[in-house]
């Protein structure tokens, strides 16, 4: 019992070492705004939109979702890649990728009626880029933090993505729900719904990107400290 309350002591104290530490916190919103897009959809939303609203087969669907794991097996080697020679590039490779995925949803709420199939499944492989890209968080705490605390440090910033991701499946199917509402359309899963609900969702990548920045600033004004004598790659 001793045991047990040492170790939740531990775990709490190092909990709040996280939090207070930017860096870790960077990592957490790493986590938090590239992770979702790829995370609700392939969880959820993939499959009405698709066959529902884009009156796509099961079959595309399902090849759609399998198409995104095999793209992100083979965009995570190449982003690690990079991140491993260009330690002080992965800031500028989570921008990329955020801008990435922001800018595909916007072209597929832009788009009227439905989507040519080829472009539905290129969209739908950029996005899948997001889920090897949030795998960065844990290249930012490795190097922030000590061995023995790199556990929680990991599972505080990975609680990012999967907070994210929740967040915009419920904001996707509120303002569908909003939207059959306010049209009376007997039809839940419309393009237009989906528009609205997408459109929704970059909200959250917004608030993910602005605070990013904000920790990422903090975390290097805090590394380049005369006083602090870690030696931590640029980020």
């Amino acid at each position: 019992m001793k045991t047990k309350t040492a170790s939740l002591k531990i775990a709490s104290k190092q909990l709040v070492e996280n939090i207070k530490n930017p860096g870790i916190r960077m990592a957490f919103w790493t986590h938090f705004v590239t992770q979702p897009t790829t995370t609700s959809v392939s969880l959820l939303w993939a499959v009405p939109f698709l066959v529902t609203a884009e009156n796509q087969t099961h079959d595309f669907a399902a090849l759609t979702l399998t198409s995104m794991v095999i793209f992100g097996l083979l965009t995570g080697p190449i982003i690690g890649r990079i991140c491993a020679r260009h330690p002080e590039k992965r800031a500028l490779v989570v921008y990329l990728v955020v801008g990435l995925t922001t800018f595909t949803w916007l072209i597929i709420v832009s788009i009227p009626g439905q989507i040519a199939s080829p472009l539905l499944m290129v969209f739908f492989l950029f996005i899948s880029i997001g889920g090897p890209a949030s795998m960065i968080a844990f290249d930012f705490t490795k190097d922030i933090v000590s061995k023995d605390r790199l556990g929680s440090a990991n599972g505080f910033a990975n609680v990012g993505g999967f907070l994210a991701s929740f967040v915009m499946m419920y904001l996707t199917g509120l303002v569908i729900d909003i939207v059959q509402a306010t049209t009376g359309s007997v039809e839940r899963y419309t393009i237009d719904a989906f528009r609205w609900g997408f459109a929704s969702q970059l909200l959250v990548v917004a608030v993910g990107i602005v605070f990013f920045t904000l920790e990422r600033r903090k975390h290097l004004q805090t590394s380049s400290d005369p006083g602090n004598s870690s030696n931590q790659p640029a980020v």
